[in-house]
């Protein structure tokens, strides 16, 4: 009889074992369905509640800079939209206005050791959760809002009113929309993740121009070294007045067209894998001794190019002769 009330016992305590593990799988299980349900619902419903819903209007904020403190500029800029430019401005310095939701965190800007750093910090909805769960939840749930494009501008003085011509200029745009009009500088970089660049008016001794994918369209002068390198998209050079004395071009696919002053004299170096590389200039063409690449010679040969193509087309072309101004 002892026995029978021990294997009773045993048989309960193994019932209610199992019975709890039953009950914690259907827990997950409802847990792992409801959840993204439930959060779906909070994120449909939270815009329609009005003191849940987030400030979605813009906000406008304006620093200005004595230009004899700053001498270079580095913008880390998710912005849609970015611009800048050279010209008056209203005290003789530089100014910076970024536009954005009050909502969003606001850009950091400020001058460390003669540079003027620049930082909007990434969207919320693309950094995961915040402090606030709720801005998060409506952020992925409804998009930017309805002020439309963030913006950043920075207009620099020109040097006809004493301002030092800056020793660098450093922008990353991401997937930005950026301008630049009218900027002198010692270096220049500049790369986008995406979008748009567009520089007209560009006065410097180096530039570099770095796009993974998007399109670049640069018209100015470069005095000393011009660097492209393209994962995909499209870049366009146009080098107006002179040529630069050193030119270096890596495609691993997409297009670039640069275009020099009709009277440059240069050598280049093209190594192919896959890519095209053309010309409008009158060239002698010969293999290297390693008769991995083209050595392309004009004029004095002064001007040293130096292209690697794996998939991709090179245009080299007289300024003003090539089909996208």
């Amino acid at each position: 009889m002892s026995r029978l009330n021990d294997l009773s016992r045993l048989s309960r305590g193994a019932r209610l074992k199992a019975g709890c593990g039953i009950a914690l799988i259907a827990g997950v299980i409802v847990l792992a369905i409801g959840l993204p349900w439930c959060s779906g619902l909070v994120r449909s419903a939270l815009p329609q509640v009005p003191w849940l819903q987030p400030d979605a209007s813009a906000t406008t904020r304006t620093w200005s800079f004595d230009p004899s403190t700053v001498t270079g500029l580095d913008i880390e800029d998710t912005a849609d939209d970015v611009e800048i430019t050279n010209g008056d401005t209203a005290n003789g310095g530089i100014e910076v206005t970024a536009t954005h939701r009050r909502d969003a965190p606001a850009p950091s800007c400020a001058v460390e050791d003669g540079t003027l750093r620049i930082d909007r910090h990434p969207r919320r909805s693309h950094r995961g959760f915040q402090s606030d769960p709720l801005q998060f939840l409506w952020s992925r749930g409804t998009g930017r809002g309805a002020t439309g494009d963030e913006r950043l501008r920075v207009r620099l003085p020109p040097e006809k009113l004493g301002a030092a011509r800056l020793d660098h200029v450093k922008v990353s745009a991401g997937a930005s929309d950026c301008r630049l009009d009218g900027v002198s500088c010692g270096s220049c970089e500049l790369s986008i993740t995406a979008g748009d660049l567009k520089v007209d008016g560009l006065s410097t001794d180096h530039l570099s121009l770095d796009a993974t994918s998007g399109s670049i369209r640069m018209r100015g002068t470069v005095a000393e070294e011009l660097g492209i390198k393209l994962t995909a998209g499209k870049v366009t050079a146009v080098c107006e007045s002179s040529a630069p004395r050193s030119l270096t071009c890596s495609l691993t696919t997409g297009e670039a067209t640069i275009e020099l002053p009709a009277d440059t004299g240069f050598t280049a170096h093209v190594e192919t894998t896959l890519g095209d590389f053309s010309t409008d200039f009158k060239t002698s063409d010969r293999r290297d001794e390693h008769g991995r690449s083209r050595v392309l010679r004009t004029g004095d040969g002064s001007a040293s190019i130096e292209a690697r193509l794996t998939v991709g087309k090179m245009r080299l072309m007289k300024t003003g002769a090539g089909d996208e101004r």
